[in-house]
């Protein structure tokens, strides 16, 4: 694997407005009708390029973060890094635009983001490989690699390096597929958008303005790729794609009773569980279905509990969930 070709090129970036926010409601939690998430079809929500400016208080965030973190990278910002766009973070900001030929400015926007690459970013590309072979395309994420690497028909093909989600906002480890696809958003999300069917978010894979932060926790969550790797991967990736993230799960809070038509990150954690101890869940895709009802059945039964297809503390204790 780790002698397939990797591309470090940067495609031109759309320096266009993104607008798409992504939002989620929750339903009410009984036995049978678990909490249930509702998304848009289309639309990332993982990340999106405020304008970030003085402001009393000041504004905070992972943006703000990766700013001063890539400010003081470059030697233009020596204050603490504390999320907070304080008048230190402002005053490198000005100075940087100075020293780009840029308006003196001490708002930060996307033409700030773009002006932060340097030449180690872009590099020229290799002849493209042979053309894909036919057959059933499937991407597998390795997060603590930092690689993205697609397959046809189970052979690899292609592998990009990328960057994955900061440890307060983890990439979503499990099995998803691509179930929609949109170009031009530009911005954060750089130059094209893959929709993962995560229940719990609007998770995706994007290129990106700020490709010094590939080969890095750095994004919210979703999957950063180079925009010339996006680019490229884009069109060999039809609606339904199979994507695996695979990397460390998080035991995480499970709630006292977990049942069928729960949805969420303890789900993936219960059908890792699951399955590590042979018992079929299909696919650990956060949704507590009839597969996943059946497998803690079949575990109910064999510690002679009543298999009524819940877990509770009793389950969870017996499978590491607490």
């Amino acid at each position: 694997m780790k002698s397939l070709p990797t591309v470090s090129a940067v495609g031109s970036v759309a320096v266009s407005a993104l607008a798409l926010l992504f939002t989620a409601g929750a339903g009410l939690a009984g036995p049978g009708r678990g909490p249930v998430l509702t998304a848009p079809s289309r639309g990332p929500s993982c990340q999106v390029n405020r304008p970030l400016a003085p402001a009393d208080p000041p504004l905070v965030g992972d943006d703000v973060l990766e700013l001063q973190e890539r400010l003081k990278a470059l030697g233009f910002y020596q204050g603490a890094l504390d999320g907070a766009y304080g008048p230190r973070t402002a005053a490198a900001v000005r100075r940087w635009h100075e020293s780009r030929g840029l308006a003196p400015a001490e708002v930060a926007d996307t033409y700030t983001w773009l002006s932060l690459s340097d030449p180690d970013d872009v590099t020229v590309r290799p002849p493209p490989p042979a053309p894909p072979p036919k057959g059933q395309a499937s991407i597998i994420i390795d997060i603590e690699a930092k690689t993205l690497t697609l397959s046809f028909n189970g052979r690899p093909y292609r592998q990009w390096n990328v960057a994955s989600g900061r440890w307060n906002s983890p990439s979503p480890v499990g099995d998803w597929k691509v179930v929609d696809k949109l170009t031009g958003l530009g911005g954060g999300f750089g130059s094209r958008w893959m929709k993962l069917n995560v229940p719990w978010d609007g998770y995706g894979i994007h290129g990106t303005d700020r490709p010094w932060s590939i080969g890095y926790d750095a994004s919210e969550g979703c999957i950063r790729m180079r925009n010339a790797d996006v680019e490229e991967l884009y069109p060999l990736v039809p609606i339904g794609t199979p994507v695996r993230i695979i990397g460390t799960l998080e035991r995480g809070d499970p709630p006292r009773v977990m049942y069928q038509g729960m949805q969420g990150r303890e789900v993936v954690f219960l059908q890792d569980r699951l399955l590590r101890r042979g018992l079929g869940v299909g696919t650990r895709n956060g949704r507590f279905g009839p597969e996943t009802a059946a497998a803690v059945e079949e575990l109910e039964i064999f510690y002679g509990l009543p298999p009524d297809g819940h877990v509770g503390t009793d389950l969870q204790i017996i499978l590491e969930m607490r």
